[in-house]
């Protein structure tokens, strides 16, 4: 290998990488390390009574413009609720200690990285549930409630990067969302009966 005069080593082993093209490297760096981090853990409940801990699931309903959405929300929560373990679902409203309701309120896919001709190349999917639990027949006085507002987002992209379509984001999202409603579910409900039972 020759050297001008003026060139060094470190001249001719230095990569240089263009400004757009590092900011996307970086981006793209970022967003996989902070959802990486992001994880739902289930609170342990097992200390109250199981008889107080049955659940009955409602369907939940949407307000957006985006067709079927509420259903699949519905359905892996229904999973996700038996995975976790902290409530059993019964199927007959009337034996269930406790209430789900859920409507969701937000579904919004917005570009967040675009090519050299404002053509998106990397989108972000937000996804916002207004959510309701409740006590179905209190021993006294109002018995337990609460009304909560849960979000969760994914980004995405079918161009570069890790491909992915908007289904699978879209997926990925609603299973993001129920363990984030089980989180907030089960946090209210240590909050509450952990005063009663103490």
């Amino acid at each position: 290998m020759k050297f001008t005069n003026n060139s060094t080593i470190k001249d001719h082993f230095v990569v240089k990488i263009p400004i757009f093209q590092f900011t996307k490297i970086f981006y793209i760096f970022f967003i996989f390390t902070a959802s990486s981090c992001v994880t739902e853990r289930p609170i342990d409940l097992s200390s109250f009574p199981n008889e107080d801990r049955t659940m009955f699931l409602h369907n939940f309903t949407n307000q957006t413009f985006t067709g079927d959405i509420q259903r699949e929300l519905t359905e892996v929560m229904r999973s996700e609720i038996i995975r976790r373990g902290n409530f059993r679902l019964l199927p007959e409203r009337e034996k269930a200690a406790l209430g789900l309701y859920g409507e969701v309120t937000v579904y919004r896919k917005e570009g967040r990285m675009y090519d050299n001709y404002r053509t998106p190349v990397r989108w972000e999917v937000i996804m916002a549930v207004k959510i309701r639990i409740r006590e179905m027949k209190p021993k006294s006085g109002p018995g337990f409630s609460a009304i909560k507002e849960v979000s969760a987002v994914v980004d995405f992209s079918d161009r570069e990067g890790f491909v992915e379509s908007e289904f699978e984001a879209r997926e990925r999202l609603i299973r993001r969302l129920a363990m984030r409603i089980n989180q907030t579910i089960e946090a209210e409900y240590a909050k509450y009966y952990g005063g009663v039972y103490n």
